[in-house]
């Protein structure tokens, strides 16, 4: 396995679903996060490329953790819609980075972009609404 690029750091999701594809890395450059992971076999398809699942749900990590940041605080943001666009093919063992850029949070909704990089190559581009939650981590909704 490949090594995680200097300045990556494991990003901890406390999220079950996201640790079955991770393991995930964060990246603080100035006020832009990054998000990163390596491209493992069971990230591909037939073809040793990335499945465009995993870049979909890569995306989809992304632009959330990118609206829950704009709030100033960890809020939750859920998914409303995203829409992709698959460019090139993310081969096995590349690098896979995010960088999401929040066009507009308001109290309810953030829409987000984000492009998605396989070592350095732009393989994908999202767009996404977010929608807030109104409880914070660690609070339980009823019922």
């Amino acid at each position: 396995m490949q090594a995680v690029p200097q300045g990556f750091e494991p990003f901890d999701s406390h999220n079950g679903f996201i640790d079955l594809i991770g393991p995930i890395y964060r990246r603080r450059l100035d006020d832009i996060e990054s998000l990163g992971m390596r491209i493992e076999p069971r990230h591909c398809n037939t073809l040793h490329i990335a499945h465009g699942g995993l870049l979909a749900t890569f995306a989809d990590v992304v632009v959330s953790r990118a609206a829950a940041m704009a709030r100033g605080e960890l809020a939750y943001a859920v998914t409303v819609s995203l829409n992709t666009d698959f460019i090139a093919g993310a081969p096995l063992g590349a690098w896979l980075e995010g960088r999401a850029n929040v066009g507009r949070a308001g109290s309810g909704i953030a829409f987000v972009s984000c492009d998605v990089f396989a070592d350095q190559t732009l393989v994908l581009r999202a767009s996404g609404v977010m929608k807030y939650l109104s409880r914070l981590r660690g609070e339980h909704a009823a019922g």
